[in-house]
């Protein structure tokens, strides 16, 4: 006896699932979908986003000793020796009043007359100011440049002739642990260091030979060291 329409129907339907099951399951790697253009370069971009990302996270921090102030003192130590270049190889500190230059008033410890005579050379005050320096405001001219400006010190005993000698640095140099201003008097064996209160207890110096260097305290000591200087006089405003 012949099955009705309704069986023959079920049979059929129950032929194309079985169908398309084993079909869905049958497919091999070969018919897989492929990457659209628009998948693939999102994740070519998430892989270089990463790559970019990663160093960033795991480089070593320069605890707070940016570039800008490294760039402040290569700039002074370029206007001194310009300055030098027009005075006899002698940095103003070291030329008497009567003919130009500052000694008089660096001897009394007085740091500002002695950044103000390197105007020409600077062009503007701003490197005379370090952005980290929360203390000290930056000035917009030197008609308007006061003591209270100024974030660095200058040795009186540095040469172009000895390039290991300290020119300047950052005015947070501690003597006997205590911060200082004025004509400081800074010896090899004085335990000098850093102070907290600009780059978190380190600094930055220009040598005599123009060359910036970030310093932490023992860098700092062995640095007076090699300066061959037994004793150093900063004037530190």
């Amino acid at each position: 006896m012949s099955a009705g329409p309704a069986a023959a129907a079920s049979n059929a339907e129950g032929l194309r699932s079985r169908c398309g099951w084993r079909c869905a399951h049958s497919r091999g790697p070969g018919n897989l979908r492929g990457f659209t253009l628009v998948e693939l370069s999102f994740v070519i971009g998430t892989l270089v986003l990463v790559m970019l990302v990663l160093p960033a996270l795991f480089r070593p921090k320069r605890h707070g000793c940016g570039p800008n102030c490294i760039s402040n003192l290569k700039q002074i130590g370029l206007a001194f020796r310009m300055w030098a270049n027009d005075n006899d190889e002698k940095f103003p500190m070291h030329v008497r009043i009567a003919k130009g230059g500052t000694k008089e008033l660096a001897l009394q410890g007085l740091a500002l007359p002695t950044f103000a005579s390197i105007s020409n050379e600077l062009n503007n005050p701003k490197p005379l100011n370090c952005p980290q320096d929360s203390e000290r405001p930056r000035s917009i001219s030197f008609e308007q440049l006061f003591v209270t400006n100024l974030s660095y010190f200058f040795s009186m005993d540095a040469s172009e002739r000895n390039p290991m000698s300290i020119l300047a640095g950052d005015r947070n140099v501690c003597v006997a642990g205590q911060l200082t201003n004025g004509l400081v008097q800074v010896t090899r064996g004085s335990g000098a260091a850093w102070g907290t209160n600009i780059h978190k207890s380190r600094g930055n110096i220009v040598r005599g030979d123009g060359s910036a260097h970030h310093l932490t305290d023992s860098t700092l000591r062995i640095t007076l060291r090699d300066s061959g200087i037994t004793t150093n006089h900063f004037i530190i405003p």
